[in-house]
């Protein structure tokens, strides 16, 4: 039976999830303990990771990066609703595909500002924790990596009314990808109200597999 995942309410993360996340951002992780990690984690080790941090709120001795990603990207997929409701789904996309910078943060910050505070705060981690880890290796390939791995784990899964009829699993894949990706490099403005920073060179999409990432020095 599936485990069940408690709904995103009020202004905090469940404490399940909150540790998720700081554990993730400050271990020593690497890109490729977090790319995959729910396809080789057996779903029985994430719920006796889930189950422990409940119970003790503290299982460190239990839990490695690669455990503690697959769990975090579990929980988010196995949450009653997605990260960006199915409300702000399409809302997301066209802010996405702002071609002006200026205009295309703006056109998130609507978007992430209509989610419940608990979905903002959740959307806001995972992509400060997605740039945090690309920022590990140069240039942008390991968080094209990265945000291809989890885009689809923040929006519906099954998108009703026009996007979804209209476009068939590839579209879906890069529309997610795009959605996310921008998200990602604007995280600070969009989420902070930070200055824009310099014009970035948009993702691009992977489109084959590849050898681990080297990290910096």
């Amino acid at each position: 039976m599936a485990r069940r995942y408690p709904a995103l309410g009020g202004d905090r993360l469940p404490p399940a999830l909150a540790w998720l996340f700081g554990y993730l951002e400050h271990a020593h992780v690497h890109v490729d303990d977090v790319l995959g990690a729910a396809n080789r984690v057996p779903p029985l080790t994430v719920s006796a990771l889930l189950d422990a941090i409940e119970m003790a709120g503290e299982p460190k001795a239990l839990a490695n990066p690669e455990m503690v990603a697959a769990a975090l990207k579990v929980y988010i997929e196995g949450l009653p609703e997605p990260l960006v409701r199915h409300e702000q789904y399409r809302a997301l996309l066209v802010a996405a595909s702002e071609g002006d910078p200026r205009a295309r943060v703006d056109a998130l910050m609507r978007v992430v500002d209509a989610l419940p505070d608990a979905h903002r705060e959740c959307l806001h981690r995972l992509c400060d924790l997605l740039v945090q880890l690309g920022g590990k290796t140069p240039g942008t390939q390991a968080l094209a990596e990265l945000v291809r791995d989890w885009s689809d784990a923040i929006v519906p899964a099954r998108p009703s009314g026009p996007v979804g009829r209209e476009f068939g699993e590839r579209m879906r894949e890069r529309l997610h990808f795009h959605a996310l990706g921008a998200l990602a490099q604007h995280s600070a403005a969009v989420f902070q109200n930070a200055p824009l920073r310099a014009a970035q060179p948009e993702l691009r999409m992977p489109v084959a597999s590849r050898a681990p990432l080297a990290p910096d020095p």
